[in-house]
């Protein structure tokens, strides 16, 4: 199971889309919080490296929102936006503690911050009090297609 949720084979054979279709429904089924995936168009021509920082970006923030947010619904949206490809991770839970972001224990949210920042992408983590978080990455096309 640890392997898998590593470096999954679905996202290996059938791409991004399938695999956070997958990861969805699983994450859905395992805590309850429904799960919505939205705007995956043609994935197909991501690199590799890029597809796989994707997933554990949402795997992360996925496991953050089923132990912190308290949330019912989160929604996972990937499109293109200009020269950017935009990834967003919204849930309706009570927002992110400021003060969190900056302690220690977010060495998840550190991770994230690395990954994105290796493929010169920016991290962008919206509180919305009372009404969620909301998590935006935007990578550079020329990178997401495989080229630095």
């Amino acid at each position: 199971r640890i392997a898998w949720e590593l470096k999954p084979v679905l996202l290996e054979e059938f791409g991004l889309s399938a695999a956070v279709a997958t990861l969805g429904k699983e994450f859905k089924e395992r805590s309850g919080i429904s799960c919505i995936v939205r705007g995956y168009t043609d994935l197909g021509k991501l690199n590799q490296e890029l597809s796989l920082i994707l997933y554990r970006t949402i795997q992360e923030l996925l496991t953050n929102v089923a132990r912190h947010a308290k949330a019912t619904s989160v929604t996972i949206n990937l499109k293109t936006i200009k020269d950017k490809l935009v990834l967003s991770v919204k849930d309706n839970g009570k927002g992110i503690d400021r003060n969190a972001l900056l302690g220690k224990k977010t060495l998840g949210l550190l991770g994230i911050r690395e990954r994105v920042n290796s493929c010169g992408g920016t991290l962008q983590i919206l509180d919305l009090p009372n009404h969620g978080t909301n998590v935006v990455v935007a990578i550079p096309l020329p990178y997401a297609e495989g080229g630095k």
